[in-house]
């Protein structure tokens, strides 16, 4: 392994992402994130983004990059599915949700609804919306805290009845205030 960072962090999914998921958590990043050099971003970085995406998506290649990072020190799953010696099950969650409401707009199956925003972290949020949506289905959302993809990771009907909460996990993720909402980082 030549480049020693982990590819599944650079492009925000999990050890477990479909091919799907991948696929559109890199084209997120290199458009809406800005990465493409075409955009703003850099040559470099957008060349380390397209050397993950193109070994994640490839079976042979992700099976012998996945085979690399067990044998080494690398943390890569929280899943227990995933989980090895070296790799510790945790049962709490990473970031804290803190309680933050507003309207939001959402794309699920090309069409555009809106919802209310519950709760935010710095890898999720959950909202509420009047349409149940598939576990697993990515969506695109918009509100004037932020644009993110993310990942159907729960669904259910509220205790009324008259809506569905749902809850999701960023696959990329672009705070409209860089800083001082949760952390700042750069990569």
């Amino acid at each position: 392994m030549t480049n020693r960072r982990n590819f599944y962090r650079l492009l925000h999914v999990q050890p477990e992402a479909p091919v799907e998921v991948i696929r559109s958590s890199f084209r997120a990043l290199m458009k809406e994130c800005r990465q493409h050099p075409d955009l703003g971003g850099s040559d470099t970085d957008a060349a380390l983004l397209i050397e993950a995406y193109e070994t994640l998506i490839d079976p042979i290649r992700r099976a012998g990059y996945d085979r690399e990072l067990r044998n080494s020190d690398v943390k890569i799953s929280r899943s227990p599915s995933v989980a090895t010696e070296k790799n510790t099950l945790m049962t709490q969650r990473t970031y804290g949700r803190m309680k933050k409401t507003g309207a939001i707009v959402y794309r699920a199956n090309s069409k555009k609804n809106s919802g209310q925003m519950v709760d935010l972290s710095p890898a999720g949020m959950r909202f509420l919306c009047g349409e149940e949506l598939s576990v697993g289905s990515v969506i695109q959302i918009s509100s004037p805290l932020l644009a993110a993809t993310a990942s159907v990771s729960q669904c259910r009907k509220t205790r009324n009845g008259e809506s569905y909460a749902v809850g999701v996990k960023f696959i990329a993720v672009n705070f409209e205030s860089p800083s001082g909402v949760f952390i700042s980082t750069t990569v």
